[in-house]
């Protein structure tokens, strides 16, 4: 009978080893998979960032594009990231078409702010106060 619980004791004691080097390569690999969707994340931000910033007119400066910026995003992070419906967002958009700082590629020269994705945003707002 000793024999046998002592045998019982090997094979949990095996069963353990294994379950926590299982456990320890499943955390290392988890915790990989996350840094890297992190960091893609972290990079597609600071890109969408650097287009917002190097865009616009030079009558706008750096910082005060990068300050609408984030007052914006800090709004609509404040709203719940609450998006206008579709009739505000598209009046807001023919807003922007008729005015002169509207570039082709639908870009705010005052902002830099990209205007179909910035009208549907419920907490922004035109820098020149037209909506």
């Amino acid at each position: 009978m000793d024999d046998e619980i002592k045998t019982l004791k090997a094979q949990l004691s095996s069963c353990q080893t294994r379950y926590f080097e299982m456990k320890q390569r499943f955390i290392k690999e988890h915790e990989s998979r996350l840094s890297n969707k992190l960091q893609k994340a972290s990079n597609k931000f600071w890109a969408v960032v650097s287009v917002f910033i190097m865009s616009g007119s030079e009558q706008t400066s750096f910082l005060k594009k990068l300050g609408m910026f984030f007052t914006t995003m800090w709004a609509w992070a404040r709203s719940g990231f609450k998006l206008e419906d579709k009739q505000v967002a598209q009046s807001r958009f023919e807003i922007c078409r008729a005015c002169p700082y509207l570039t082709k590629t639908n870009q705010c020269e005052m902002c830099g702010c990209f205007m179909k994705k910035k009208v549907q945003v419920s907490a922004a707002s035109c820098p020149l106060k037209k909506w």
